[in-house]
């Protein structure tokens, strides 16, 4: 974050009034009061932001550290099961598969058990759990353009 983000300008800069922005809230606390403001009143405001978070992050170690364990023990079990993205078209092409052999007076032409655990739980669609990226080659010279050839 800059120190001037607040403000927007390091030059000081008059604060206008502005009645509707004078009444506290969620996420204006402290409403600016009309004035002269200079940038070391911005760099003031962002020393206490970050104080706060730090004495918020000390009183509050235990549970903040068990939170984020828990977060990484959540994102690797679900990391780990099977997951499919569901998509209009996917459910489009199901529609029409699962129609063309229904019979037209049923609730859902042609909708049967087999077809939930079939269609959307078909290994081929789920979703990958990782891609790898192409290694990093190092740059070879083109024949020709004069540099010397490494023998292999």
């Amino acid at each position: 974050m800059s120190l001037t983000e607040t403000v927007g300008h390091p030059t000081p800069t008059e604060t206008p009034f502005l009645a509707d922005r004078q009444l506290a809230h969620g996420d204006m606390p402290l409403p600016a009061t009309p004035g002269r403001w200079r940038l070391r009143q911005s760099v003031e405001y962002s020393q206490t932001a970050s104080r706060a978070v730090l004495d918020y992050a000390s009183r509050n170690r235990e549970h903040l550290l068990f939170s984020i364990w828990r977060m990484g023990v959540n994102s690797t079990k679900h990391g780990s099961r099977d997951s499919r993205a569901v998509l209009p078209s996917w459910i489009d092409r199901v529609a029409e598969e699962v129609n063309e052999r229904g019979h037209p007076d049923d609730p859902v032409p042609g909708a049967t058990r087999t077809d939930y655990d079939r269609l959307p739980h078909d290994p081929a669609q789920r979703d990958a759990h990782g891609y790898r990226a192409p290694e990093q080659r190092t740059p070879q010279p083109r024949r020709g353009s004069g540099a010397p050839s490494r023998a292999l």
